[in-house]
């Protein structure tokens, strides 16, 4: 194989309990004249999937050329319809391709590493958000059977048996890679996302709702029109407790907050003060999510209203807008 080394190669994939999925598929790719010079991983906040997070941590210190980092997961412990989290996974997973695009990279998803479910998600994040490469990482089954961070046999104080699980391209034989095919959709969606019923016509979708809870990947298109929804409400229904956990849910499945994230918006809005906190929270948050990007880039820009709660439904209303008519 071979590729064009004079970018910066960046592989995404989803973390599971084998933490060697990831790695090693990192080490193959290197191997196979694609320099991986950084790895990202989204995971759940199951406290399994934190272990293997951590794993690969302390493995990637010993590994300069390659940059590791694995700070985002979902809120969610798992994979579940009932709180939208696959909706949330497609979207972490798209905003991470697309902000590495950005930056000039080519973009790899690995599928191996976690649940089928993740495997499935990550490969339709890299066609709806125009990944270059997709990748299986096949591995012989003497490393896959103790390569489970919860497995009796993963070797944990191990260190010589656990750096040829994380790393096993020591030998050709116990695996390899696999080119997976997908169909890059981004800019075809991104065009025509606001002419429905073309779109849906032409692809030949019969439930545009699908579509529009996972794209684009900064706002999608059904929780912008929520935003949207939620100003039309009387004053007496926005003071509601239910009125904040519609918005949390919805800045959530967007990965617009994260527990951290969450947990400084309540303390902002517990002390409500001005406006201008709103600006402070916006730059601390702005490398985090492009919606805070935006808002702390337009804060000069809009006559706010003087409390930090309402102004902060302010914001993510005018965000909403944007998104609406600039997908």
């Amino acid at each position: 194989m071979s590729n064009n080394n004079l970018q910066s190669h960046v592989l995404i994939a989803p973390l599971g309990l084998s933490p060697g999925a990831v790695s090693g598929l990192a080490f193959a790719l290197r191997a196979n004249n694609f320099p991986i010079s950084q790895v990202i991983t989204i995971g759940t906040s199951h406290a399994d999937v934190q272990i293997a997070n951590n794993e690969l941590d302390k493995f990637f210190e010993y590994v300069p050329e390659i940059e590791y980092d694995g700070r985002k997961s979902i809120i969610s412990t798992d994979l579940r319809g009932k709180n939208q989290s696959c909706e949330a996974f497609i979207k972490a997973i798209g905003q991470k391709i697309r902000q590495r695009i950005k930056s000039g990279a080519i973009v790899h998803v690995g599928v191996t590493s976690g649940r089928s479910g993740m495997g499935a998600l990550a490969s339709l994040s890299a066609s709806l958000y125009n990944a270059h490469h997709l990748w299986h990482f096949w591995v012989d089954d003497t490393i896959a059977d103790r390569g489970n961070v919860t497995s009796a046999s993963y070797p944990k104080n191990d260190e010589s048996e656990k750096h040829a699980i994380l790393n096993p391209t020591y030998d050709k034989a116990l695996f390899e890679i696999v080119a997976l095919p997908f169909m890059p959709l981004y800019e075809e969606l991104r065009h025509k996302i606001l002419k429905e019923a073309a779109l849906h016509s032409e692809l030949g979708w019969t439930n545009p709702y699908v579509l529009e809870n996972i794209f684009p990947e900064d706002l999608s298109i059904a929780d912008a029109k929520k935003i949207q929804t939620l100003k039309d409400l009387t004053p007496e229904q926005k003071k509601s407790a239910d009125y904040w956990v519609e918005l949390g849910k919805i800045l959530e499945r967007n990965n617009i907050v994260d527990e951290y994230t969450r947990q400084e918006i309540m303390k902002y809005i517990s002390f409500n003060g001005p406006a201008t906190d709103l600006a402070d929270l916006a730059d601390r948050f702005k490398h985090l999510d492009p919606a805070w990007h935006w808002i702390s880039n337009q804060f000069n820009q809009v006559d706010w209203p003087n409390q930090f709660t309402t102004a902060l439904l302010t914001a993510f209303l005018i965000y909403a807008e944007y998104k609406l008519t600039n997908p």
